[in-house]
């Protein structure tokens, strides 16, 4: 197989968004790279305006405009500029704003590079996906044990309740956009593709869903993983707060 970002490409299935002469960013999140690695938002990652990351959004994976757009909103957090209309992926770093401690695959900011992929936490994840079939509850499974392994090796670890609604809504979202939506599952080699090249994986013959993908959607499939992580942790866990639009960027953004 090819290193990371070099897949072959269906070209006629992709915008022709040419690549500017600046050069190009990318941020901590695998779905806002994929997309900008197609053209479906600009290939630089720079000036995400909401017509930006709306059509993107949209375009690339079929998600509702309205929540596209509340996305857009949550990812201006990041601009220090008050007036800001526009963000830059790499701008996505700053720690504890919308990125988060025990990432599927990334480093802890406090332990090293938190944007870039790291085969050897990617490694620690993938082991949990024991079939070819990657159900609720090997997701869930990931996502404790990451937690596990950041309180481990992360002094300063941040697992405070709403960062872990972002790693619930993480593990979420490769199922939602990806996967079977009525069983709940993903198949582990569209996984593995998606987290090692950041590319929409229709090599493997994954299409974008033909119904939207909807708030009702996003907060169904985000129960399910809740749920089974609640079941592997212990019935005394607090119980976490309704999961909303916000949750969403714990994948996307």
């Amino acid at each position: 197989m090819t290193g990371p970002g070099q897949g072959k490409l269906h070209a006629s299935l992709y915008p022709t968004t040419p690549l500017t002469t600046t050069t190009p960013v990318r941020g901590p999140c695998p779905m806002l790279n994929t997309l900008a690695n197609h053209g479906y938002i600009p290939r630089d990652g720079r000036n995400m305006t909401r017509d930006h990351i709306v059509s993107g959004l949209v375009n690339g994976i079929n998600l509702e405009s309205g929540l596209a757009a509340v996305l857009w909103q949550q990812g201006l957090e990041v601009n220090p500029d008050p007036n800001a209309v526009s963000f830059t992926l790499d701008q996505l770093n700053a720690h504890n704003v919308l990125e988060h401690d025990a990432s599927m695959t990334r480093a802890d900011a406090a332990l090293g590079n938190n944007h870039l992929f790291n085969e050897a936490i990617f490694q620690s994840s993938r082991r949990h996906w024991t079939a070819e079939t990657v159900t609720v509850d090997m997701m869930a499974t990931t996502t404790v044990q990451r937690q596990i392994e950041s309180k481990v090796t992360n002094r300063n670890c941040d697992l405070s309740d709403d960062k872990i609604n972002s790693c619930v809504g993480q593990a979420s979202v490769p199922i939602t956009v990806f996967g079977d939506l009525q069983q709940a599952t993903v198949r582990r080699s569209v996984l593995e593709y998606w987290f090692r090249f950041e590319r929409l994986p229709t090599e493997l013959g994954w299409v974008k869903k033909t119904d939207q993908i909807t708030l009702s959607t996003v907060q169904r499939i985000t129960g399910l993983v809740e749920n089974a992580v609640n079941r592997l942790q212990g019935a005394n866990i607090k119980t976490m707060r309704r999961h909303g639009r916000r949750d969403m960027h714990g994948g996307l953004f």
